[in-house]
């Protein structure tokens, strides 16, 4: 491969990373990995059910048997003192409370007062919801506020907001301190928590899809149990009319809450395309931390940005060498970019039952977007060369069948122009110079008319040279020549490169003070270029020093004494101070 095909190789995957990459940070895929990470847990093996949790429904039915919602305070009290009946671990009341509703405000204010294993809910964030105050002021309150993605599914477990437990939280922690387990700071971090087996690490904005402004409280990903039928279950109707199978709800958690639609507590979940009710979240979030606390069920963890940027790299690469081969053989490239989709998909779908959410999305379009344009690169560099080759081979054969002569001639007036025209500055060269003075000496002899000449030369160019470089004093010569050659008025005069720095202007039936006015005018031109010049003495900008001289032919003389006069003017002008124009020929009227 060359060297030019295999930098804009590099320049293109460079390119396309780092667009993925700001996609990415952006939030450009988020939507996209979120839909992952639901596909990747519903296709995770299904857990058994965790039975230390119990649900009490209140459905459709239970609603219309009690007669009205929300429920009195009398029918929660009852509830209530059936569950205990049964001694369970913990009850949980997924049921705003913050109002009595009568009848039964006495007696349920003296159910809360005596049962020491209740947890209510209060809602902390926007549209805040007080809990009841007797619960309140035994701490026995968990936060009901769920986070939303912004597709508006639950995929983040709530540990804590502000300085209080969330709702499942609570009544995981009460479930466990039972059992004398409670959270302990990380040793190394303060950050991190440890609860039985479990190590909690939160939600800081540098992982997966997330950013700062999105992870407030604690946060962590949600491992979810199931749905509703993979938790135990029963109906309120049944508890209110103390039918509860003997024992379903001893040393349990019992959950309280409503699953009936009409009462627009439902959310969206990966489980689509059903929604969840809020008590089977809050279940969830509860099996969640018991399970890792007490069995070293995983608590899912998201991979950092940076790892995740050094995925799509790597990707990227894989992309970038399957199409790179793809023209030498285009089997086996297509073969590579699918086998790399499959290894994405299963990677992704076992460090998901290990407990990492990686990024699928991503990675995938890097590979695919990378190969595709890797391709295309090759395949218009391929095109090119074959066109150019084709270009090529229609002009040679186009040469060999065109008139050899006619040809011949063009190559011959080409090398008639080429060999008159100075190949940098495109003016007249030195040869043309000479023959041109030749014959204007000859005609001005026959004539008697004076033969002006401008020998002109760039103040210290060789300065110039040296420190804007052999690239810069070129592009300051062709300035320079191609002003001065704008500057004549007549067809007769000739502006050519004298050599190196050194230009000259022949002007024919031109006297001294007619050449100094023409030297004049091309010092103005130059000046107003306004060309930088660091290194001068005696000028910010490109300056030049002119020899004029004015002879009129004559059978004694020759064309080199007018040369040899302009160049003594020109090194009296350099004597002087270089940047003006000097004659040391008598003007001629």
């Amino acid at each position: 491969m060359k060297q030019g095909s295999r930098l804009g190789i590099y320049l293109l995957t460079t390119t396309l990373v780092g667009l993925i990459g700001l996609g990415s940070h952006f939030g450009l895929f988020a939507i996209f990995e979120l839909r992952a990470y639901d596909a990747l847990k519903q296709i995770s093996p299904k857990e058994e059910r965790d039975r230390r949790i119990v649900i009490v429904e209140i459905d459709e039915e239970g609603i219309k048997k009690m007669g009205k919602w929300p429920m009195s305070d009398r029918d929660m009290a009852l509830l209530i003192r059936n569950l205990k009946t049964q001694q369970p671990a913990v009850i949980g009341i997924d049921i705003y409370r913050n109002l009595p509703i009568e009848p039964g405000q006495e007696e349920l204010a003296e159910i809360f007062a005596n049962t020491s294993n209740l947890i209510g809910i209060a809602k902390i964030s926007r549209e805040s919801v007080p809990p009841p105050p007797i619960l309140e002021s035994k701490g026995q309150i968990g936060a009901s506020d769920l986070v939303l993605d912004i597709d508006g599914k639950i995929r983040r477990n709530l540990i804590f907001i502000s300085d209080r437990q969330s709702f499942g939280t609570k009544l995981a922690t009460t479930y466990l301190a039972q059992k004398g387990i409670s959270f302990n700071p990380d040793d190394t971090d303060r950050n991190k928590f440890r609860l039985g087996k479990a190590k909690f690490l939160p939600l800081t904005g540098n992982e997966g899809e997330y950013n700062s402004d999105n992870t407030d409280g604690y946060q962590t990903l949600f491992n979810y149990r199931g749905e509703a039928k993979d938790f135990e279950t029963i109906s309120v109707t049944n508890v209110l009319e103390n039918l509860i199978p003997t024992d379903l709800l001893r040393d349990r958690i019992v959950l309280v809450g409503t699953t009936a639609p009409s009462l627009n507590d439902m959310h969206q979940s990966p489980y689509n395309p059903s929604l969840m009710a809020g008590v089977i979240v809050h279940a969830n979030s509860t099996s969640q931390i018991i399970s890792a606390a007490l069995d070293g069920r995983v608590l899912l963890q998201a991979t950092s940005k940076p790892l995740n940027y050094l995925w799509i790299l790597l990707w990227a690469i894989v992309g970038a060498t399957c199409g790179a081969k793809f023209i030498r053989n285009w089997q086996s490239s297509i073969l590579a970019v699918f086998l790399g989709l499959i290894i994405i998909t299963i990677m992704d779908y076992y460090a998901f039952q290990y407990g990492w959410w990686i990024p699928i999305i991503t990675p995938m379009v890097s590979l695919l977007s990378v190969a595709i344009a890797i391709t295309i690169w090759e395949l218009g560099r391929y095109l090119r060369l074959s066109y150019k080759r084709l270009e090529e081979y229609a002009r040679d054969l186009e040469q060999k069948v065109s008139d050899r002569t006619i040809e011949l001639q063009r190559a011959n007036l080409e090398l008639s122009r080429l060999a008159h025209v100075d190949g940098l500055t495109q003016i007249a060269n030195r040869r043309s110079f000479d023959d041109f003075l030749s014959k204007e000496w000859q005609r001005h002899l026959r004539e008697q008319q004076p033969l002006s000449l401008i020998l002109i030369d760039i103040d210290y160019f060789k300065r110039y040279n040296d420190h804007y470089g052999h690239q810069g004093g070129d592009e300051c010569l062709i300035q320079v020549a191609q002003t001065i050659n704008l500057v004549p008025q007549r067809p007769s005069d000739l502006v050519a490169r004298y050599g190196g720095e050194e230009f000259v202007v022949v002007l024919p039936n031109t006297n001294t003070e007619g050449a100094l006015i023409f030297a004049d005018s091309i010092q103005n031109a130059i000046a107003s270029l306004a060309i930088p010049h660091e290194k001068s003495d005696v000028n910010e900008y490109v300056t030049l020093s002119l020899g004029v001289a004015c002879l009129i032919p004559t059978p004694d003389s020759i064309a080199e004494e007018l040369i040899a006069s302009a160049d003594q003017s020109l090194y009296e002008a350099k004597a002087q101070g270089r940047n003006r124009a000097i004659s040391m020929s008598k003007p001629k009227d």
